[in-house]
């Protein structure tokens, strides 16, 4: 079923990640696998980690994006601009408020100039390389 689905291009949402993590908690279960299979799939699971991470900072760099553009098309004063929209991204990842500022910093930071954004840890963890 999930290789159909990406077999026909269709594009991934949010509601797809709970089949795909769903498969990958079956991973590192399997009695019989072999050691290579298991450390094969360490580092498999270390290139998507990364992979996910760069997902998860786009997700929230666009979600920032959209909701100062909102905010100033209500007319909010420049100085208000921005504000608790890291709030809602802590809320999302579940942490604190302080955590979700200190993670769309830095990610707005990097996804605002492509050659920064190339030589970064976040341009490396996209690719499925070490951070």
């Amino acid at each position: 079923m999930l290789e159909q689905k990406f077999e026909s291009g269709e594009r991934l949402t949010s509601r797809g990640v709970p089949v795909i993590a769903g498969a990958i908690r079956s991973l590192g279960c399997a009695d019989d696998a072999d050691a290579a299979e298991l450390i094969d799939q360490i580092a498999r699971l270390e290139e998507l980690k990364g992979t996910v991470a760069a997902a998860q900072a786009r997700a929230a760099v666009a979600f920032a994006a959209k909701q100062r553009a909102e905010q100033r098309a209500a007319g909010l004063p420049a100085a208000q601009l921005g504000k608790g929209i890291a709030a809602q991204v802590a809320l999302a990842r579940q942490e604190s408020p302080h955590q979700g500022s200190r993670h769309l910093g830095p990610r707005r930071w990097c996804m605002s100039c492509r050659t920064r954004w190339r030589h970064s840890t976040l341009g490396r963890s996209a690719s499925g390389g070490p951070p």
